[in-house]
């Protein structure tokens, strides 16, 4: 019954309240594409422990991908509380949290590595950050998942445009099309800038020779 309505469905959203831990670890076993005409995706749970799930989703007919953003661990907080910590443990926690940190982001990056291949067939790339300021790591987020899809053809960014996601941005030779609904300026006031405007902001000179500039 599932396989007979799973290839009519083109279109999803999943939500955070649709996945419980069972229903994560049956999907990450998955070896296989849910849904193959699945068209657009909407994953609105970035979660890190729900991402794994994303993998049996992704498949040759995805023509668009939307992913809602959200604190990594350890990422939730910019307190700073940590780094004024004294005594004799505290290099061995800052060495631990730093490589739970890289166990992530290597995680991440073979998740979306995944996907970016599965669904070779990518036309639109989304992320949303729903946040109402920016999270900590959430411009390292979007320059991870970049990196790791470097041949979409279109980005769409709802979060800050960080020199993390410009430099991905710029190392992606497909790039034909790329809208910025959403930054902050770097100069902590209310004026926003136009992408071509936030584009030529920073040390870094970047080229963009897919998009003309």
């Amino acid at each position: 019954m599932f396989k007979y309505y799973a290839h009519r469905v083109k279109g999803l959203k999943v939500e955070s309240d649709d996945l419980d831990p069972p229903i994560i670890r049956a999907l990450h076993s998955s070896r296989s594409c849910l849904f193959p005409k699945l068209r657009y995706l909407w994953w609105n749970d970035f979660k890190y422990e729900s991402l794994p799930a994303l993998k049996p989703f992704a498949g040759p007919a995805l023509k668009i991908l939307r992913l809602s953003l959200s604190p990594w661990p350890g990422k939730d907080s910019d307190s700073g509380e940590d780094s004024e910590s004294e005594g004799p443990n505290s290099e061995d926690d800052n060495a631990s949290e730093e490589r739970e940190s890289e166990k992530i982001r290597k995680s991440l990056r073979d998740i979306f590595s995944y996907v970016g291949q599965a669904s070779h067939n990518l036309e639109e790339l989304s992320l949303v950050d729903d946040y109402e300021e920016s999270f900590p790591g959430c411009g390292e987020q979007s320059s991870l998942i970049l990196s790791a899809m470097p041949l979409v053809p279109c980005v769409v960014l709802w979060n800050e445009l960080s020199n993390e996601t410009l430099s991905s941005l710029s190392k992606m030779p497909n790039l034909r099309s790329l809208a910025c609904h959403y930054y902050y300026s770097p100069y902590d006031c209310d004026d926003t800038y136009s992408v071509w405007e936030a584009l030529t902001l920073g040390e870094q000179t970047l080229e963009f020779s897919a998009l003309g500039i």
